[in-house]
């Protein structure tokens, strides 16, 4: 089974990337088409868990229905609600590493920011990410241009992760995972060679014409 800690990815450039396509390639896949700044980081936000083994069934305000329960859906049909200068959206969440659990999410819109409120089910558990929207938007570009909207993905995937996800899935009992050691990679760099070894000594070639009588000029006695 998958852990919280299993879900702790490097910080190495390399696996940042990877992030950062694997969420924009979910993002791209979403059937909703975002008009604003709010909707493109709400979306974003619903990539990032999605990403992270979350199935989508329904919004935090409906029962989700059993065909949802079952395969999960891409953007519920209810998941946003704009009421003058309110705007929410909302999402619930399975996981398969937490059977029996929702999470329902609650994303407002509070001036620049957009504040996620995650509630697990059964323990009644919030966790909350508050997300500075112009942090993850190009200001050059619109909403209606996809992913190239967004930039910064990676630290908003691990935004998420820290604050939301790996709270989420923490089985009872298990350190959080920040706090574990990461895995030293074993190298196998063979046996070193002892410093006190004396090199063996060169062997006398014959082809060298080089005799016994050599090592003893002028006749002296050996």
């Amino acid at each position: 089974a998958i852990t919280a800690g299993d879900l702790y990815f490097s910080r190495s450039p390399a696996c940042a990337f990877m992030a950062n396509a694997e969420v924009l390639e979910v993002y791209s896949s979403l059937s909703a088409a975002p008009q604003t700044q709010a909707q493109a980081v709400a979306l974003a936000f619903h990539a990032v868990m999605l990403h992270n083994g979350f199935r989508c069934i329904g919004t935090a305000n409906d029962a989700p229905e059993e065909e949802a329960a079952d395969y999960g859906v891409l953007v519920p049909e209810h998941w946003m609600v704009q009421q003058g200068t309110f705007c929410a959206f909302s999402f619930n969440y399975s996981h398969p590493n937490r059977e029996g659990h929702t999470f329902m999410a609650s994303l407002l819109v509070m001036g620049s920011k957009l504040v996620a409120n995650v509630v697990d089910s059964v323990s009644e558990d919030t966790y909350t990410c508050d997300i500075a929207m112009q942090d993850h938007v190009d200001p050059s570009k619109q909403p209606s241009d996809g992913r190239q909207y967004l930039r910064k993905v990676a630290d908003l995937s691990a935004l998420v992760r820290r604050l939301v996800i790996e709270p989420a899935l923490q089985l009872p009992g298990e350190a959080p995972a920040a706090e574990r050691e990461p895995e030293q990679p074993v190298r196998n760099v063979g046996p070193r060679p002892s410093r006190l070894q004396e090199p063996p000594p060169p062997e006398w070639n014959p082809a060298f014409g080089v005799g016994g009588g050599d090592l003893y000029p002028g006749g002296l006695p050996p």
